[in-house]
């Protein structure tokens, strides 16, 4: 008997009864096998979903907030001292419910006095600091106010009116010994310029005076072996010549008026710092 036509027919049967295999992608010489999960809704193979990574909310560090004062100060008017003097008056009216608002600069440590007195009703006061610290809130619904100053920035003011009608008030402000605690700055016989040094802990500052005339240029240049500082100077009139907010360590302006000037010298938050600081006022032409 002839086998071979029986095996061959064997073979086939073989053949159409055994499993399919999927062809296996080929990336890069190695191969991929695709994971397949069953969805029993649809009943059909889908590929398994990637796993996402979440972050919580609970590791995101979310920065202090800082306080400042509010947009109806951005055009307090400022209230400066005559030369030699350490008090100002102003005076204003104000519509029932209505408000005034004041500014001024003051030292770390000096006492401001503020007091109202009216010729037709009544009026209480608002005292805060450009960092948000209140001194005065309206809730004691008084008109007047003594205290020792924190820290060495602009103070706000704000004088508000009864909701009974209108207010006509005259506002005393007096701060004492404005040089109270400022080393004064002397130039030597025949010198324009002097130099200091100094060092600070963190977030603290040096302050200093010296007297100059009107049309003279006045020159601050600070340098530092540690840390690092900013400068601020204002007159003793409480004109503001150079704010922290510019945060540079080095100055350059021509004064308005003959008076006193001051000088902050503001250490980092960051550590130690130590400085010298070379002031200059050359002679006028």
């Amino acid at each position: 008997m002839n086998l071979i036509p029986l095996i061959v027919s064997a073979l086939l049967i073989l053949t159409a009864c055994a499993p399919v295999t999927p062809d296996m992608p080929i990336t890069g010489g190695h191969e991929t096998e695709t994971s397949v999960v069953e969805n029993p809704l649809a009943g059909i193979s889908t590929p398994a979903q990637p796993t996402l990574t979440t972050t919580s909310l609970a590791s995101t560090v979310v920065p202090p907030l800082v306080t400042l004062p509010t947009e109806e100060f951005a055009n307090a008017e400022r209230i400066t001292f005559a030369s030699g003097s350490t008090a100002a008056l102003v005076k204003g009216s104000l519509p029932a419910s209505g408000s005034d608002q004041y500014v001024l600069r003051a030292f770390d440590g000096q006492t401001m006095n503020v007091n109202l007195s009216f010729s037709e009703g009544r009026a209480i006061l608002v005292v805060w600091g450009a960092d948000g610290t209140v001194l005065l809130t309206d809730h004691t619904e008084v008109s007047s106010f003594q205290r020792v100053l924190p820290t060495t920035q602009d103070y706000f003011i704000k004088v508000e009116g009864r909701p009974e009608g209108s207010t006509t008030y005259s506002m005393t402000v007096s701060i004492p010994s404005i040089s109270a605690g400022a080393e004064r700055i002397e130039f030597a016989p025949g010198s324009t310029s002097a130099t200091v040094t100094g060092q600070l802990n963190a977030s603290k500052a040096d302050q200093y005076v010296l007297h100059a005339l009107v049309g003279q240029t006045i020159n601050v240049d600070t340098t530092f072996t540690q840390g690092r500082a900013i400068l601020e100077v204002w007159g003793q009139d409480g004109a503001v010549l150079l704010t922290d907010h510019a945060e540079v360590s080095s100055f350059q302006g021509v004064l308005p008026a003959t008076q006193d000037y001051y000088i902050l010298v503001n250490g980092g938050p960051e550590g130690r710092t130590t400085y010298r600081m070379i002031v200059s006022v050359p002679p006028l032409p």
